[in-house]
């Protein structure tokens, strides 16, 4: 009978599955291996070598992807070709959200029945509008995530509030029915696999519930390169969730597959986001990233 806390028998499948090229299923068994027994180097090397496999496949499959989505028109001209290569090489859920996938975790999603209470948001009134108050550099950063268990940041990063935005977001300067811009500058990427990019107003840690966040299919990226994507406030995932005449606790960036599920282990996620659990082929990315937030009745001035 197979003994799962049996390093030895979780290699011994990886054996067996890396002679067939699966290299999926080999680096998930050797992954076992190295938690149980992460002394062994035999157990690290054959993990290596079916990581470097699916990493190899992942880019001969971008490489044969000719359609190109481009979210934005570019800033400059080393702005990047966003490929969707993940759409070849797996299957999606029928329906990937936050809310979905987290559910069961209480940790950033809100459950399936409270979602189900969030009006949907319209657009604001003209009465409710109010200019001036100037645009707000929400962030100005750059971000390693790295996929190490000790000292990585891995999909969630997480930010304090800039001085200049007020606790209430919603007067006498309605800034909560702006105008968010974002701009990601990727510096560095291990694959080509695509990723999605978000922004999340949170407003209590200790109420996951209360959370709003930027389209997570607007940033997409599959490689280096410069990304632009604006959206309305009122337009967040789960904006009715805040109330914005309350200040903020944070905000925070999400790192996701392609299907919108965070790269990520700590909160349930195992098993979930593509190519699971081979941090390898999304970390360590670098990252700059700028969010500017413009209050209705101006223009964008720009980015800092």
């Amino acid at each position: 009978s197979f003994n799962a806390g049996y390093a030895e028998a979780w290699a011994w499948r990886g054996r067996l599955e890396l002679e067939q090229q699966n290299y999926q299923a080999a680096a998930e068994f050797f992954g076992n291996a190295v938690n149980l027994d992460p002394g062994n180097a035999a157990y690290r090397s054959n993990l290596r070598e079916a990581q470097l496999n699916l990493q190899r496949l992942a880019e001969q499959a971008a490489a044969s992807v000719a359609v190109v989505e481009p979210t934005a028109e570019p800033q400059a001209e080393n702005v990047a070709e966003i490929s969707d290569e993940n759409d070849e090489t797996a299957t999606a859920p029928a329906e990937t959200t936050l809310a979905a996938v987290e559910a069961d975790t209480g940790v950033i999603a809100v459950a399936t029945e409270e979602l189900a209470t969030i009006p949907t948001p319209s657009p604001p009134d003209e009465a409710e509008v109010t200019a001036g108050g100037g645009q707000i550099v929400l962030l100005d950063v750059t971000v390693t995530h790295e996929g190490d268990f000790e000292s990585g940041k891995r999909a969630f990063a997480s930010f304090g509030l800039p001085s200049d935005l007020p606790s209430n977001m919603s007067a006498p300067v309605n800034y909560a029915t702006g105008t968010l811009y974002q701009r990601v500058e990727v510096l560095n990427k291990p694959s080509y696999l695509t990723v999605q990019y978000q922004l999340c107003f949170l407003q209590g840690e200790d109420s996951p519930t209360k959370q709003a966040c930027s389209d997570k299919a607007g940033l997409k990226f599959a490689q280096s390169g410069v990304y632009e994507y604006s959206q309305p406030m009122y337009l967040l995932d789960r904006y009715t969730a805040v109330d914005w005449r309350r200040s903020l606790s944070s905000l925070q960036l999400v790192l996701n597959d392609n299907f919108g599920v965070p790269v990520d282990n700590r909160f349930g996620y195992s098993g979930k986001w593509y190519g699971s659990p081979i941090f390898d082929l999304y970390y360590p990315i670098v990252i700059r990233y700028k969010a500017v937030l413009v209050p209705p009745g101006e223009s964008f001035a720009g980015w800092p």
